[in-house]
C-alpha cells in the first residue's frame, strides 16, 4: 500500500506480540528498530518516542540494560520536547526500573520520584502505583525497608482501588521481600 505510517504501526503491533505475548524479544528488537527508523525519517517525534520506549523496553527484557536505558534517556527527551506528560511518567518509570537493577540507587529514585509526581499531577493512578512499585525498590536496594514497605502497600492499595488484582502481584512480592528482612532483624 506504500502507506509508511500503517508500516509503522504495523511493525509496532509486531513488535508487542513478539515481545509481550511470545517472549522472542529478540524479534520484537527488530520489528522495534524498523518501526522506529520509519517514524524518525518521516519526523513523527510521537511515535518515535513511543518506538523509543519499546526499544529501551525489549533491550532490558534481553538484559542490555546500557542500550536500555540509553534508549530511555532518549524517549524521555523526545517526551520532554513533544510535551507529552503521559509519556514522560511511563518513560520515567522505566529509567527508574533499569536504573535500579544496574543498582543505581538515588538515580532509581529520583526516577520514580518524578514519575510519583507527575502521576499524581496527572491523576493518572496506575502510573502512580507503578511509581511506587519503582520506589519501593529503589529503596528496599540500600535497606531503607520502612520506606520500601510504605509504597509497596499504597501501590498495592492502588492497584485494589483500581479492580487490578493481577497488577499488584509485584508489589505484594516486594512488600513479601521487607517483610521477611524486617523478621531477619
Amino acid at each position: 500500500a506504500k502507506d509508511c505510517r500503517l508500516e509503522s504501526m504495523s511493525l509496532g503491533n509486531l513488535g508487542n506480540s513478539a515481545g509481550y505475548i511470545r517472549q522472542d524479544y529478540a524479534s520484537a528488537r527488530e520489528y522495534y528498530e524498523k518501526d522506529f527508523a520509519i517514524s524518525h525519517e518521516r519526523g513523527e517525534l510521537s511515535a518515535e518516542c513511543v518506538s523509543l520506549g519499546n526499544l529501551g523496553w525489549v533491550a532490558g527484557m534481553q538484559g542490555d540494560f546500557e542500550a536500555a536505558r540509553s534508549y530511555q534517556e532518549r524517549a524521555l527527551l523526545l517526551s520532554r520536547e513533544i510535551a507529552n506528560l503521559y509519556m514522560e511518567t511511563y518513560i520515567l518509570i522505566n529509567l527508574s526500573a533499569v536504573t535500579g537493577l544496574i543498582n543505581e540507587v538515588q538515580t532509581s529514585s529520583a526516577h520514580a520520584q518524578h514519575a510519583l509526581h507527575l502521576s499524581r499531577q496527572t491523576g493518572d493512578r496506575s502510573a502512580e502505583a507503578w511509581s511506587l512499585l519503582y520506589l519501593g525498590y529503589a529503596s528496599l536496594l540500600p535497606g531503607d525497608l520502612q520506606p520500601a514497605e510504605d509504597a509497596f502497600r499504597r501501590s498495592i492499595a492502588i492497584r485494589e482501588e483500581l479492580g487490578q488484582p493481577g497488577m499488584r502481584m509485584e508489589s505484594l512480592a516486594g512488600l513479601i521481600q521487607v517483610l521477611l528482612l524486617k523478621s531477619d532483624d
